[in-house]
């Protein structure tokens, strides 16, 4: 009971929403609807009466009137398909639109919203279910649902109306058979929601491994360390899983199917029979009977519409759900203004910081200023929270314990965004699939000779700025090497006109040689900036006005590279085994 409780609750809630949805921005969508609705009913009982009208006009000699008849339901026939294929092609444009305006509320939404929950495993399943739902138009599939769903009730209502005709008893059994229908398809309908559960989660599995042979990064993977017969094992793991499901769900399927069958057999049987027997005692005309035999087998077909698109409307909420769940997160936009101030100063003052479900800090009881064009180097092993440190200076976490001061004021980032105030080259940095222009420009309308005078000065001078990365847009796109997806990705950082630089790993990718050269260069061109390298590797300290030992999330020491080769044992350690690589 609980089971068809929810499942009610969960379709009411998903149908409002769509409603609700549509009603805000497409209104027209309702009239092509109930359009189609109707005009599908209307069909349906035109082939209804089809037979009653010929067989009376053959049996009286009216057989003009029966070839009239015939080419009026043809036509009409005809006509309503035309049109509501005009409708489907309209309404198709409609959600075209509704679609495109939805993705932009989530574009908009996703860099609103707190970014401690853009980290959130359960919201980044919701946005992957919100833009799967629009990419297979799902809202529209919803929609076709629901007007299968309208037409089989309206067919239904009318062939009920049809058979009082025959007794009040003839409707109670069709009644009562609609009924047991309705229970054998909710049984049915539990264990395909269960089996489509179960197909969605492994159909995951399959749909990622089966990307192993043929995405670029992964195929190279698994032809460099001959994974063939493991990925293929692993397919046919997912497979034969994915087949375990089909096959539990149509054994459980067989009994609510055969009696479906039986019930609608019995159904058929008696009605047909009674139908018969009035026409042979003469009280029903061949009209008459062929009306009731045509009526009894629409209600059958309309059951079955009408449960099956039931169970349709309900798979298809699953998706609904998730643009349901990231649109409720509206509410947790945060609308700032940027900040507006000429930097001078940047002040963690004790601060502490533990991620959610964590039981111990990420970060310690840290304290620094950073000055204006300051160059000011981050550095120690993994885990040590210099990563966490640039998150938090950017404003995109707050701190547990400690105060965060910019030009010494408090930050509000419930109030101001202070990402403007930051240029970031991140470990994980995204190089778009666009023109090396654009992937440096990113909408902000740098004119082309910045674009390539950058370029030159990071050493990337041999391509231009319309050249394209890959071959998915441009069949002259190049691929990269990782130093120049490197490069690039510091000329968007420096094009971008902010007062704080933050470059974390850098020049990972980079030879020493080629290391030695960009930070020569970055000191030249952010001469009139503040600089914050992140990097295990202690080439950037030489360079660097401050440099900021991290271990376990505390400050260990602090100083110039001169100063911590003096005080500090950790340090000198550090960079003496680094320096004997280069010997």
């Amino acid at each position: 009971m609980s089971n068809i409780s929810y499942f009610i609750r969960h379709n009411i809630s998903g149908f409002l929403f769509y409603i609700q949805t549509i009603w805000n921005i497409k209104k027209s969508i309702f009239i092509l609807t109930a359009s189609d609705s109707i005009l599908g009913a209307a069909v349906s009982f035109l082939w209804i009466y089809f037979f009653k009208y010929l067989l009376d006009y053959m049996a009286e000699g009216e057989y003009g009137k029966a070839v009239l008849w015939v080419l009026i339901c043809i036509c009409s026939s005809e006509m309503v398909e035309r049109i509501k294929d005009y409708i489907n092609r309209k309404r198709d444009n409609a959600f075209f639109d509704v679609n495109t305006e939805l993705e932009t509320k989530l574009a908009e939404l996703s860099v609103e919203i707190p970014y401690e929950k853009i980290e959130n495993a359960d919201t980044i399943q919701q946005f992957e279910m919100s833009y799967k739902c629009l990419a297979r138009n799902y809202l529209a599939v919803y929609t076709d649902g629901l007007v299968n769903v309208a037409s089989a009730l309206l067919v239904i209502s009318g062939v009920g109306v049809i058979s009082v005709a025959l007794g009040w008893w003839v409707s109670a059994i069709l009644f009562l058979v609609i009924i047991a229908n309705a229970a054998c398809y909710v049984m049915q309908s539990r264990y395909e929601v269960e089996s489509f559960n179960k197909e969605t989660a492994v159909g995951r599995q399959l749909e990622h491994a089966r990307y192993w042979l043929t995405e670029k990064s992964r195929a190279k993977e698994v032809r460099s360390y001959i994974l063939q017969d493991f990925v293929v094992e692993k397919m046919e793991e997912y497979n034969e899983k994915y087949f375990k499901v089909l096959r539990s769900f149509n054994k459980k399927e067989k009994k609510a199917y055969i009696g479906v069958c039986l019930l609608n057999g019995i159904q058929m049987a008696t009605v047909y029979s009674y139908c018969a027997y009035l026409f042979f005692q003469g009280e029903l005309t061949a009209g008459d009977f062929m009306l009731h035999v045509s009526a009894l087998l629409s209600l059958s077909s309309s059951i079955t519409r009408l449960l099956e698109a039931l169970i349709d409307v309900y798979k298809n909420n699953q998706y609904i759900d998730g643009l349901k769940l990231c649109l409720g997160m509206e509410t947790e936009a945060i609308s700032r203004e940027a900040f507006a101030e000429e930097l001078e100063s940047i002040e963690f003052r004790d601060v502490s910081f533990r991620y959610s479900g964590e039981d111990k800090n990420a970060l310690n009881h840290v304290s620094f200023t950073l000055h204006r064009n300051e160059k000011l180097s981050l550095i120690g092993e993994n885990g040590a929270g210099k990563s966490t440190l640039v998150k938090l200076l950017a404003g995109l976490y707050l701190p547990t314990e400690g105060q965060i001061l910019i030009n010494g004021k408090a930050i509000e980032p419930e109030r101001v965004n202070y990402l403007p105030l930051f240029s970031m080259i991140f470990q994980d940095y995204t190089i778009f699939n666009f023109s090396v222009g654009e992937n440096i420009d990113m909408g902000k309308g740098i004119p082309r000779d910045v674009c390539k005078g950058m370029l030159d000065e990071i050493g990337l001078g041999h391509i231009g700025p319309e050249t394209y990365i890959s071959q998915i847009f441009s069949e002259d796109g190049i691929e990269l090497s990782g130093g120049e997806n490197q490069k690039l990705a510091m000329a968007r950082a420096l094009c971008k006109d902010a007062p704080v630089v933050i470059l974390d790993e850098p020049t990972a990718a980079l030879s020493p040689q080629s290391e030695y050269e960009i930070y020569q260069k970055l000191r030249k061109l952010t001469h009139d900036r503040s600089v914050i390298f992140i990097s295990h590797r202690l080439s950037s300290c030489r360079i660097c006005d401050r440099v900021l030992l991290l271990q376990e999330g505390s400050v260990k020491a602090a100083g110039t590279h001169d100063e911590l080769m003096e005080s500090s044992p950790e340090y000198r350690e550090m960079f003496n085994a680094q320096a004997m690589l280069y010997r």
